[in-house]
């Protein structure tokens, strides 16, 4: 509430700002277990990204929302999210950020009980 709050204070805010405190809200949501309150801030980080043209922007932003909808039990979307930020982790070569999206690949595979897969991504 309080980054949005202050966005809200600064509407000049840079978008390259807007986005990073927006990824940011989304994560404060995620991790208090929140999925609803991180959904909409993500998508707005991930639009803002896109806008920028921001790719690394892009892939965290798709990771964050594939950690979401994990959380919810949506692994067909996660799972969507985590292969469409690892297309782009990879072309960027960030293999960190790559890392980060094959576990949660292997972590989606595994809720679907698909061992198989999440054998393989891992």
């Amino acid at each position: 509430r309080r980054l949005a709050a202050a966005l809200a204070r600064h509407p000049d805010a840079s978008p390259a700002l807007r986005m990073t405190a927006l990824r940011g809200a989304g994560l404060l949501a995620w991790v208090q277990g929140d999925t609803a309150q991180a959904e909409a801030p993500l998508q707005a980080s991930l639009a803002l990204a896109r806008g920028l043209g921001d790719e690394f922007g892009v892939a965290t932003a798709l990771i964050n929302l594939g950690n979401v909808a994990s959380l919810r039990g949506d692994s067909n979307t996660a799972a969507h999210y985590y292969r469409e930020s690892l297309t782009l982790s990879q072309a960027q070569g960030e293999l960190v950020t790559a890392a980060w999206t094959l576990t949660g690949l292997g972590g989606t595979a595994m809720q679907r009980g698909d061992y198989e897969e999440a054998d393989r991504v891992f």
